[in-house]
Formats: C-alpha cells, sequence, structure tokens
C-alpha cells in the first residue's frame, strides 16, 4: 500500500475491535458466564453423564432467575417479553433435567 492512503486494513479492524470491546456490558459478562458453565457441565458429563445433565439444567434455571430479576439484571434483553423468555427457558431446563434422569444405564 503506498504511503499517504491512511490506515491499512488491519489497523482499522484492530482500531475498532478495540474500542468495541474494551468495556464489556453486562450482557457480555453473562454471556461469558454462560460458556463456562457450559464447559464445566462438560467437563462433569465425562465423569457422569447424568450428572453433567444436571448441572447444565441448573445454569438454565440460573438463567431463568437471573431474568426474573428486577432492575438492569433483568433487563439484559430487551427485544422479547420477560415472561415468554422464563417460560422458554424453565421449559427447557426442565425437559434436559428429565431428560438427564430418564436415560438408563448412566
Amino acid at each position: 500500500m503506498p504511503r499517504g492512503r491512511g490506515r491499512n486494513w488491519f489497523s482499522k479492524r484492530w482500531i475498532y475491535w478495540k474500542r468495541r470491546y474494551s468495556n464489556p456490558t453486562r450482557r457480555d459478562w453473562v454471556l461469558l458466564a454462560s460458556l463456562i458453565w457450559i464447559f464445566l457441565s462438560a467437563a462433569v458429563a465425562l465423569l457422569s453423564f447424568r450428572l453433567g445433565g444436571l448441572t447444565l439444567a441448573a445454569g438454565l434455571f440460573l438463567l431463568a432467575g437471573l431474568r426474573m430479576l428486577p432492575g438492569p439484571l433483568g433487563e439484559m434483553w430487551v427485544n422479547r417479553p420477560r415472561r415468554a423468555d422464563v417460560i422458554t427457558i424453565l421449559i427447557l431446563a426442565g425437559a434436559l433435567a428429565g431428560l438427564s434422569l430418564v436415560v438408563p444405564g448412566h
């Protein structure tokens, strides 16, 4: 690239990413905690399938509880009604817990 034509493509992207992710939002922290919980559940599932499924269901129950909280903690997802999120997450958590308890031989 000849001189005098501005920054190169990598510098522009680096500046954008540095500005965007230098101050993580509350939603970013919840996503990080959810990913860590999923990896923990996968590690527990290596020891016991049933316990791994219950651990993953417990993480979903915690997300539903977080969504039910009033104020800024419950307002992380604003594009859907709170009631719909809580009902959906609780149904999925119950189904996952039930499935992990019903699977035979593990």
